[in-house]
């Protein structure tokens, strides 16, 4: 199953770790917050994310300046145009009526009643800027053994996402995402300084039986982009904060700007008939049952899910949603009594011009993504004649079927590539060569495999073997993947990377991977402290780790082939970043990023405790 990723981290979260506080609050909002909702990455329900929630919970409550706004919204001008169009419509019929009756009458002299705009038709341009953005973390964190929980580690961590803009130009987005960091730091910073400062004093009382739902606390707030260019702004965070609730989920908020004005994209700007589209919704997306009972279930509760959101849509609510070049994407919550389905539906727009504003779809920057829509179809004008194209996906077993246009591609996976638990299509990139597939191979592995395939007109061919994207590769040329690595406890690095000039394979522009986990060292080991000449400089100092201590994983070094890691005190300021070797079997042709600790021989297994590792 595809995991979430909570973040991708920069190696300026190294030089954070010294000791960082949030900015200070700023009094006067300058943007508007859109109606609360959740929203994962994935397309499944909540058993098979990590992270599922519902907005009526946690932060969006409780920083009143991010809330206070959220549903004051109308869509009056829906309701309007419709009215116009109707109304339109019946007075151009009575004076035709009257003008073939009577040519001599008033009416027939009279100014035609004008017609309503015809819609703008879908068509393809790439006339649109790419901002230059950074992705950073501010993360921290505090942990020690519970003694009465059989020496398993206790923490408190807390992890905040932020981008920065790297070119000019984007004055009113980079005011707008600064504002709202600041109004999540502050929340974050609270709740972690609120754990943490009685961390020393709750560690002892942790038992076996609560040291998960009690004695390790994240709290995270991660910001996630759809689309990022001259025209819009699309993304969404995720909050997730310690909650009483059991099974209470995070918190999503879904959030549409004109990148030009900063104002609100609104739900009625958008879609031009609300019928005309809740009909698309129930006829085009409505999945047929399998004949497996698990699997229909879930189907049903899925068709029930989108039934209600067309619904909804057809009533003029104003629902949250994301755009996407060729897309626009719904969720919807289903409470249980111990969990949360969280279901999510990208709803391809090129096709449905007739009930859709088009101003909002088709222009892009000169590299782009194009996610696949719920039913696992990328439609598109791939070709640029003027006419919506199909890309659909199949499989079966070891055949993968791609059809474009009604011509069909059988492609046979050898058992090297060979998935699982099945393949599913994740998007289309344009890169400088060209369209490519990437397509999830589901494996039991903790990340799961990504192969690349070329698209040439209607056929398709194999490329190689590609990476799990960390989040949504919204800029083909700045993205982020993973790999497995049990550095620290199995998991994944995210490697910064680019599918430019690779053949849609990623590749990794920047030596520092990042990997962020926690751990107690079991002996003494004297190492070298952190230094921006590197960990081979002259001068190097050298640091002493005494057992016990709690250190913290940030990433690895590349370039030196070092870990660096921190030290991680209840006082961030005595933080001290040092250096470890690695090592990386670079005999592995199928894991090229398996970096692996190691003091005197020993690897990360020994020489940390509290991590945990698969089997």
């Amino acid at each position: 199953m595809k995991r979430s990723i909570a973040a991708a981290l920069s190696l300026s979260v190294v030089l954070g770790l010294t000791g960082c506080t949030a900015k200070e609050t700023r009094t006067e909002r300058t943007t508007t917050e859109s109606k609360e909702t959740t929203e994962p990455e994935d397309t499944t329900s909540a058993s098979e994310t990590e992270d599922t929630t519902e907005s009526e919970t946690t932060a969006s409550e409780t920083t009143e300046s991010e809330t206070s706004e959220s549903t004051t919204e109308s869509e009056t001008s829906e309701s309007t145009t419709e009215s116009a169009t109707e109304t339109s419509e019946s007075e151009t019929s009575e004076t035709t009526k009257e003008s073939e009756t009577s040519e001599t009458s008033e009416t027939s002299k009279a100014t035609p009643t004008p017609t309503p705009a015809p819609q703008k038709k879908f068509t393809v341009s790439h006339d649109l800027t790419k901002p230059e953005l950074n992705r950073e973390t501010n993360t921290d964190a505090v942990a020690a053994l519970a003694k009465n929980a059989n020496d398993q580690m206790a923490y408190v961590r807390k992890d905040m996402t932020v981008y920065t803009f790297k070119t000019p130009g984007f004055d009113k987005m980079h005011n707008l995402l600064d504002t709202l960091y600041d109004g999540r730091a502050t929340m974050v910073d609270y709740l972690y300084n609120e754990k943490s400062k009685t961390f020393s004093e709750d560690v002892d009382k942790y038992t076996s039986e609560d040291i998960w739902s009690e004695g390790r606390t994240a709290i995270k707030s991660t910001i996630f982009f759809t689309r990022a260019d001259s025209q819009v702004f699309s993304f969404y965070f995720v909050e997730d904060f310690p909650s009483k609730e059991e099974g209470a989920p995070a918190s999503y908020t879904y959030l549409n700007y004109d990148t030009e004005t900063g104002a609100d994209i609104k739900l009625s700007d958008v879609i031009t008939d609300r019928k005309a589209f809740a009909t698309a919704l129930k006829s085009k997306y409505n999945k047929p049952l399998t004949g497996s009972d698990w699997e229909d279930n879930d189907i049903k509760r899925k068709n029930a899910a989108l039934e209600s959101i067309a619904a909804d849509i057809e009533k003029g609510e104003d629902l949250s949603f994301l755009l996407y070049h060729n897309a626009i994407q719904f969720m919807y919550v289903q409470k249980f009594d111990t969990w949360s389905a969280v279901y999510t539906f990208v709803i391809s727009t090129a096709d449905l011009e007739k009930c859709v504003n088009m101003d909002y779809f088709g222009s892009t920057t000169p590299y782009y993504t194009l996610p696949a829509d719920y039913m696992g179809n990328v439609v598109w004008d791939f070709d640029e004649d003027g006419t919506p194209d199909k890309l659909d996906f199949s499989f079966t077993d070891k055949t993968l079927d791609f059809t474009v246009n009604n011509h069909t591609t059988s492609i046979t996976i050898d058992s090297e590539m060979y998935a699982d638990d099945g393949y599913e299509l994740d998007n289309v990139m344009y890169t400088d060569s060209g369209f490519y597939i990437n397509l999830t191979c589901f494996n039991e592995d903790p990340i799961n495999g990504e192969l690349v395939f070329r698209l040439k007109g209607d056929k398709v061919e194999f490329v190689g073997e590609g990476h799990d994207f960390a989040f949504y590769p919204f800029d083909p040329s700045y993205c982020h993947f993973m790999s497995r690595s049990d550095i620290m406890g199995t998991g994944h690095i995210t490697i910064t990377g680019s599918c430019i000039g690779s053949d849609g394979v990623p590749v990794p522009t920047e030596p520092f991977y990042q990997k962020i986990d926690l751990g107690i060292t079991t002996k003494k080991m004297v190492l070298g402290k952190y230094s921006d000449k590197g960990p081979f400089a002259d001068d190097i100092e050298t640091i002493k780790i005494p057992a016990g201590t709690a250190v913290m994983l940030i990433g690895i070094d590349s370039e030196h082939e070092m870990a660096v890691l921190s030290t991680i005190n209840e006082n961030p300021d005595d933080n001290e970043l040092f250096y470890m070797a690695c090592w990386r079997d670079k005999t592995n042709q199928y894991n090229d990023y398996d970096y692996e600790i190691r003091y005197n021989g020993e690897t990360s297994y020994y020489l940390f405790t509290g991590p945990m590792y698969a089997d």
